[in-house]
């Protein structure tokens, strides 16, 4: 088999999933609700660490009323509706 090419297409079945559609999927069920801006700018206007709020969007964490608070203001959304998205 020295020197023939191989079609590697006709080795991958073409029913499975793709990387992206895989990845993109995994990301979906990742994050709960993602916020219309990045933590990091989320977490500077609302006074949390960016690791805390990744955390809190990702569903790692629970926040408490305080923190629902502090991070719904910067979302122009009430601390229940965000405590909803959030499956909270």
């Amino acid at each position: 088999m020295q020197g023939q090419s191989v079609n590697v297409a006709k080795l991958v079945p073409s029913n499975r999933p793709t990387y992206s559609a895989v990845s993109g999927e995994l990301r979906s069920k990742s994050s709960i609700w993602q916020p219309p801006m990045s933590y990091n700018k989320l977490a500077k206007l609302s006074g949390l660490r960016h690791d805390h709020v990744s955390r809190i969007f990702r569903g790692l964490r629970r926040p408490t009323l305080e923190t629902l608070r502090r991070l719904s203001f910067p979302l122009q959304i009430d601390a229940y509706e965000l405590a909803r998205r959030l499956k909270c």
